[in-house]
């Protein structure tokens, strides 16, 4: 199995997907996949760019031809994955810092990938951070509540 086809088992095994899953995320045939994963088939560089976005790494650590510190830690724990990405804006960086913010916080993984992804043209600090993560939470509470997203009917 080659460099590539052992990082993306790991990167698709972190996530706990099967091979048919990342397939269809990335658009390719689980067979075509499947090959690449063995190390039968090369992907094309688009191939591998859509491999990178879906396993949330990078196309150089999937080739081993640089080490990517946000992917080391691949849905381990995202929190040491923001601590350890250089590219993370100094706003999130403070937050992770705060350990015990974090843990009272219980701050997912799917939370600091969504705070990851958010690109403003100001970048918040570490209060603003807070900020996103209690909007990011009450919008998940209200598309839960049952009927979240209809209109209210108007009264009389």
């Amino acid at each position: 199995m080659s460099t590539l086809g052992n990082r993306l088992k790991s990167a698709r095994k972190a996530m706990g997907i099967s091979q048919a899953a990342l397939a269809k995320l990335v658009g390719i045939s689980q067979p075509y996949y499947g090959q690449i994963e063995i190390g039968e088939k090369v992907p094309s560089a688009d191939v591998l760019q859509k491999l990178a976005a879906a396993t949330d790494t990078s196309v150089g650590w999937l080739l081993d031809n640089i080490e990517d510190p946000a992917s080391a830690d691949y849905n381990t724990d995202q929190r040491v994955a923001v601590l350890n990405d250089l590219r993370a804006a100094p706003g999130l960086r403070a937050l992770a810092e705060d350990e015990p913010m974090c843990h009272v916080l219980e701050i997912s993984n799917a939370e600091w990938k969504g705070l990851k992804s958010i690109a403003l043209s100001v970048q918040p600090d570490k209060d603003g951070y807070l900020l996103l993560l209690q909007t990011i939470r009450h919008i998940e509470r209200l598309a839960s509540v049952k009927g979240a997203g209809r209109p209210r009917k108007e009264r009389d």
